[in-house]
């Protein structure tokens, strides 16, 4: 007997056939089979601890502004333009590192020392950059419980960001800042007369042992995001094909997905549900491939993420959920989503 996890992924595999050829050695680190230096690194230093000790997660994963977490990226590649990096650049003859700026000089201790617990100063400003910023990050300072409120700190260093602001606004206002600015109206369209448009997602947890798909609903088990997008394309193929239809647009918001099957890749994990989705095709007169954003796929993608995990077998929805028919109703009335690229 296999184990519930083995019995997952083989129900994620669409079962061999002779018509579809024979088997060939494929990369399994990409979802297209091919091998890439990038690919093979990654899957080299993946569980190695002396990569997953450099910070860089704690950075990403942690719920900060972007703005913030790229200053932190750039503090930790020695970036920043101190002192340091004016005298390796032959600017200055004064040299103050990155955490001499961030910490250590008067200034900034000064306001680190008003809000720390009194019993955390010695630690703060014990450490070298590194475990500090990871320290940092992971919380294990109590902050605002020293002699100043952190709001009060934090009011006046906003206050002093908003005067450079509005400074440097002054200075370059004459420039013609509307340029970098790009907006473009995304909605989901309906289809042309005689055709039928069928839109796909896939959702999955993020430890991967959970998979669906939308636009009907099916739990698909342990693949991969490209897998799960092909299983939803074929069952659309499936229901378009039991309902009569020949001239078919299929739209997903997976551009991986479309370049695989339009392409034809014969080397991928997913070839032999590549295979059958060619076969698939050949019964229609005309089948279009399409890759679309997510926001003209919300309708698919609710389905995706809301299908049980019970769901091992295709469900055709009928009658809709009052969410899914709201998101209907605003695909048909055509509601704008301004997008700022």
């Amino acid at each position: 007997m296999f184990c519930t996890e083995v019995k997952e992924y083989i129900a994620a595999c669409h079962p061999p056939n002779d018509a579809f050829g024979e088997d060939v050695c494929l990369w399994q680190a990409t979802d297209n089979g091919k091998f890439t230096v990038k690919s093979a690194y990654n899957s080299i230093v993946k569980n190695d601890s002396l990569h997953d000790f450099n910070g860089w997660k704690e950075i990403w994963e942690n719920f900060l502004p972007p703005r913030i977490k790229h200053f932190l990226w750039l503090v930790k590649h020695r970036k920043i333009l101190t002192n340091c990096e004016r005298v390796r650049r032959r600017m200055t003859d004064d040299a103050k590192t990155h955490l001499h700026a961030l910490r250590d000089c008067r200034a900034a201790a000064k306001v680190w020392k008003k809000i720390l617990f009194v019993d955390d100063v010695p630690s703060f400003f014990g450490k070298e950059m590194n475990v500090w910023m990871s320290a940092n990050l992971r919380g294990e300072y109590r902050m605002g419980v020293g002699r100043i409120e952190t709001s009060t700190i934090v009011e006046d260093i906003v206050r002093a960001a908003e005067c450079f602001t509005v400074n440097l606004c002054d200075t370059n206002k004459n420039m013609n800042v509307a340029r970098n600015f790009r907006g473009s109206s995304t909605k989901w369209r309906p289809s042309n007369s005689g055709w039928i448009k069928i839109n796909t997602d896939e959702a999955a947890n993020t430890n991967g042992s959970w998979s669906a798909v939308g636009g009907f609903q099916r739990f698909i088990g342990k693949r991969s995001a490209v897998n799960v997008e092909l299983w939803a394309i074929l069952h659309g193929l499936e229901m378009a094909q039991s309902r009569g239809y020949d001239k078919v647009i299929l739209e997903t918001d997976c551009m991986t997905t479309v370049e695989i099957i339009k392409e034809g890749l014969r080397s991928t994990t997913t070839m032999t549900i590549i295979r059958k989705i060619k076969m698939m095709q050949r019964q229609f007169a005309d089948v279009k491939f399409q890759f679309v954003r997510k926001e003209w796929n919300m309708v698919a993608d609710w389905l995706a993420r809301n299908c049980s995990s019970n769901a091992e077998s295709l469900i055709k929805i009928e009658f809709p959920s009052f969410h899914v028919k709201k998101l209907v109703l605003e695909d048909k009335l055509g509601d704008d989503i301004v997008r700022t690229n």
